[in-house]
C-alpha cells in the first residue's frame, strides 16, 4: 500500500480509519487517471470523428489527467475529506457527463457509472455529501429524460443521452440510484454508530492502561513513560521531581479496613491535584507512594511554593469511619539534570531524600545541590 499511502495526508498514516479514507481517495484517483489514458486509446484507435473533435476529446482527458493530479498533491498537503471527497464526486460525474456527450450515437455504458457516485460521496466525504450527490444523479436523470428528444441537445446527442444516461425506464434508473443510496446511507450510519462505540472503548482503555484504577492518578507504567519522554530529550528543560510516602498508613488498614485505607488514598490523591499546577504530573506509584513532577523549575524556593501548598491540602484533617485522621507524607525533592544524568539516578536521589524527610520528621527534604 505504500503507492497510495505517499499522497495520504501526514496525520492521517497514524490513524487506521482515517488511513483506509485516505485510501480510498487516492485509489480512486489513481483509477479514475487510468480511465482517461484508456479513454484516450479508444479516441486514437475505435472512434472516428472530425479533427476537432479529437481535439476536443484530447483536451478534456488531458484536462482531467491534469485535474487528478493536482488533487493528489492537494490532499497530501491539505487532508480535507470533504472538499477532496466532493470534488472527486463532482470530476466522476462531469467526466461521466462528458464520455455519454463524446460518445456520439454508440452505446456508452460508462453512463451508468454515474451511479457510483453517491457511493464515493457516502464513503468519504460523509452521509450529507452523499444524500446531496445521491439527489443530484436522480435530478440529472430527470432533466435528460425529459430533454432527451429535445433540438437543444442536437440529434446525435439526444440518441446518447437516450441509450447510455436513461437505459429502459426512468423509473427504473431512479430506483436504481434510490437503493444504491439508500443502502450505503444505512451502512454508514450502522459504521459511523460502530467508530464511535469503538472510539470511546479506544479511550475508556487508554485511561486505564495510563491511569491507577483507585485514585484516577497515573499510573507507574505512565509515569515513567512520561518521565522517560522528559529526560530523553536532546534539549529537556529542568524539572523538579517530588517523591512522597505516607506516614503511618499501615495501622490505617489494619485498625480501620481497607475499605478506609482506599477512601484515605483517594482522598489524598485529590488533594494532590488541588495542589499542583495543571501541567504538573502526579502519579500513584504503588501502595502508599507518590510522584509529582514540577515542570519548568530549577531552583528551590520555587519548588517550595508546590510543597507548601501541598501541605496546606494534605493536611487538614480528614473524617473517616467517624474519626478524624491526620493526612502526613514524607517528601524527597530533586532537580533534573543537577540530580542525576539518567531517571534511574535521579529517582534514587528523590528517594533518598525521602528517607531522610521520614528520618528527621521533616515533612520534606531536598536532596543537597552545591549548584543551587
Amino acid at each position: 500500500m505504500n503507492f497510495l499511502d505517499r499522497w495520504v495526508f501526514p496525520e492521517y498514516k497514524t490513524d487506521p480509519e482515517l488511513l483506509l479514507r485516505g485510501r480510498i481517495i487516492v485509489g480512486l484517483s489513481y483509477f479514475n487517471m487510468l480511465l482517461c489514458f484508456a479513454a484516450q486509446f479508444v479516441l486514437y484507435m475505435t472512434i472516428t470523428r472530425h479533427i476537432d473533435q479529437l481535439s476536443l476529446g484530447h483536451s478534456i482527458v488531458l484536462f482531467f489527467l491534469l485535474f487528478y493530479t493536482g488533487l493528489l498533491f492537494s490532499f497530501r498537503q491539505f487532508g480535507s475529506f470533504f472538499w477532496t471527497g466532493n470534488t472527486l464526486c463532482l470530476a466522476s460525474y462531469m467526466g461521466t457527463m462528458l464520455a455519454v456527450y463524446i460518445g456520439g450515437t454508440y452505446p456508452a455504458p460508462l453512463g451508468m457509472v454515474v451511479v457510483l457516485v453517491p457511493v464515493l460521496a457516502f464513503l468519504v466525504p460523509g452521509q450529507k455529501s452523499g444524500l446531496f450527490w445521491t439527489a443530484m444523479v436522480v435530478l440529472s436523470e430527470i432533466a435528460f429524460a425529459y430533454f432527451a428528444d429535445s433540438p437543444y441537445w442536437g440529434a446525435q446527442a439526444a440518441i446518447m443521452l437516450e441509450q447510455a444516461i436513461v437505459p429502459g425506464t426512468l423509473l427504473v434508473t431512479t430506483m436504481t440510484v434510490g437503493i444504491i443510496a439508500g443502502a450505503f446511507y444505512i451502512i454508514d450510519k450502522l459504521n459511523l454508530d460502530l467508530r464511535q462505540e469503538l472510539f470511546v472503548e479506544r479511550r475508556l482503555l487508554e485511561y486505564t492502561a495510563a491511569h491507577d484504577g483507585l485514585t484516577g492518578l497515573y499510573n507507574r507504567r505512565a509515569f515513567d513513560t512520561i518521565f522517560k519522554d522528559l529526560t530523553s530529550r536532546s534539549a529537556s528543560e529542568p524539572f523538579a521531581l517530588l517523591y512522597l510516602d505516607l506516614n503511618a498508613f499501615k495501622p490505617i488498614n489494619d485498625n480501620l479496613g481497607h475499605e478506609t485505607g482506599d477512601q484515605f488514598l483517594q482522598a489524598f490523591s485529590d488533594r494532590l491535584l488541588r495542589a499542583t499546577r495543571d501541567n504538573d504530573v502526579v502519579a500513584r506509584m504503588g501502595g502508599d507512594e507518590f510522584a509529582i513532577i514540577i515542570k519548568h523549575v530549577s531552583q528551590t524556593h520555587q519548588v517550595e511554593r508546590v510543597l507548601q501548598q501541598v501541605l496546606l491540602e494534605t493536611q487538614k484533617p480528614l473524617k473517616l469511619s467517624g474519626s478524624p485522621l491526620q493526612m502526613e507524607s514524607s517528601i524527597g525533592v530533586a532537580f533534573w539534570p543537577m540530580h542525576g544524568s539518567s531517571p534511574k539516578e535521579l529517582f534514587k536521589k528523590a528517594d533518598q531524600a525521602m528517607y531522610e524527610s521520614k528520618r528527621c520528621g521533616s515533612p520534606y527534604k531536598f536532596c543537597p545541590i552545591t549548584m543551587l
